[in-house]
């Protein structure tokens, strides 16, 4: 009797570990946030375990990191994305066996701004800015 072999193709999905800060006042899930970055990392099949921490801050928070990172005064990006070679010790250190992508940092009020403008969800915005910024730490930009 001849045996049945089943091929079966290994997809190796790579661990993804996400790291949210975000205040409490902010009502956006932090699972929502993980789920749809792990999404857009995944996409693009990562080689390696990966790292990268999301901060959800206000508008006080984003002038200060667009001053200190960009040499800007007064500006409220809705999100900026910084890979790891320019925040390094300037932000949280991963674990040392995770390849560290860096920082999205998204600003709330711009983003809840926004939202209102277009006539979605906080949510949706910010998750819409999330993936926006996965795509510019695996080096998609726009013109």
């Amino acid at each position: 009797m001849a045996k049945k072999c089943q091929i079966l193709q290994k997809k190796s999905y790579q661990m993804i570990k996400v790291e949210v800060r975000k205040d409490s006042s902010y009502l956006i899930k932090k699972e929502k946030i993980v789920e749809t970055l792990q999404s857009a990392l995944k996409k693009n099949d990562p080689s390696s375990d990966l790292y990268v921490s999301v901060a959800i801050v206000d508008e006080k928070k984003m002038k200060d990191i667009a001053r200190m990172f960009l040499g800007e005064s007064g500006v409220v990006h809705n999100v900026l994305t910084f890979t790891a070679n320019e925040t390094r010790d300037a932000f949280i250190n991963p674990p040392d066996s995770l390849q560290d992508l860096g920082e999205i940092v998204i600003c709330y009020e711009k983003a809840e701004s926004e939202a209102e403008e277009e006539g979605v969800s906080v949510d949706e915005r910010i998750l819409e800015l999330v993936e926006h910024g996965a795509e510019h730490l695996i080096g998609i930009h726009h013109d």
